[in-house]
């Protein structure tokens, strides 16, 4: 340290050189594997230091001597997930959505993430709500089980999905990308993704579908905790997904545009609607990547 003294604290971060490869895999799996562990974990998320070093103090200095802070908690969850670690980095995701959604109103803005909490009660000890925190959350999940790989150079969307365990599909709406909003949803039981976008690609196995433009939003269901994605093709013909994420069965009143249907669903399942005409299956095109032209000589 600034002192002369050697310092050899293991901290979380540590988990940036998981994050962007620095660490080889051997050493990214034992990164990972030590902040798993209880002196670094609380029900809210992944302190900051570990509980059994000389420097804890929870409560003091902005959180950064075992506090929680959301942020942190996400980069983690984002770098489980990029070595192979789907389930636990659901998990996390799973964490700190709930920290957000059960905060106290007497310590919080009720649906808004804290900015950092205390590592030992776990009270908001920061802002009552970091707006910068929600975006961040948006970024993890489309970039994790959301499966789009924000890298690409060929100024179309690609998907790379993962699979939870147990979860049959995935769907994101009016996602940004390029300067537009995609709309997508994965059906992991077949392995096709149907979305909005002409030009798409994915790892395979995946077969991607053009379905036409998103029209969701003239959609309206009841209960509605269940969600629905609906794609008008070229033709007029209307497909819409219903999506139960709860875990119990659901019967579903669905409306579009005057028409309605009953949809009986178990517990977590997808399905595949059809009110107006019959949508056909057009696969979407996977554009050519970048190309650098050698610069010409003079």
């Amino acid at each position: 340290d600034q002192d002369g003294n050697y310092q050899d604290n293991f901290t979380a971060d540590e988990i940036f050189p998981v994050l962007f490869n620095i660490a080889d895999e051997a050493e990214r799996r034992a990164i990972l594997k030590r902040l798993s562990e209880a002196d670094f974990i609380t029900p809210v998320g992944i302190r900051t230091i570990s509980t059994a070093d000389a420097w804890y103090f929870p409560s003091y200095g902005f959180g950064l001597l075992g506090g929680v802070w959301p942020d942190l908690t996400l980069w983690y969850a984002v770098a489980l997930a990029r070595n192979g670690m789907t389930d636990e980095a659901v998990h996390f995701l799973d964490v700190s959505y709930a920290a957000m959604e059960g905060g106290s109103p007497r310590n919080t803005v009720p649906g808004e993430f804290a900015e950092w909490f205390d590592g030992g009660s776990l009270s908001n000890r920061g802002m009552y709500l970091s707006p910068w925190t929600g975006a961040k959350y948006l970024w993890a999940v489309a970039e994790t089980i959301g499966g789009l790989n924000g890298y690409r150079t060929s100024g179309r969307p690609h998907l790379a999905p993962l699979r939870p365990k147990d979860w049959q599909w995935i769907a994101a709406a009016r996602v940004h990308w390029g300067g537009r909003r995609c709309t997508y949803v994965i059906d992991l039981r077949n392995d096709v993704i149907y979305g909005d976008m002409p030009e798409l690609s994915a790892e395979e196995p995946f077969t991607c579908i053009y379905a036409g433009r998103d029209v969701s939003d003239e959609v309206t269901t009841s209960p509605v905790e269940v969600g629905a994605i609906a794609f008008e093709d070229e033709t007029g013909a209307v497909r819409i997904f219903v999506g139960n994420h709860l875990d119990r069965p659901r019967n579903v009143l669905l409306e579009f545009r005057g028409h309605t249907a009953r949809v009986d669903m178990g517990a977590g399942d997808l399905r595949e609607v059809h009110l107006i005409g019959k949508p056909s299956d057009r696969r979407a095109r996977a554009a050519k990547l970048d190309v650098r032209r050698p610069l010409a000589r003079v």
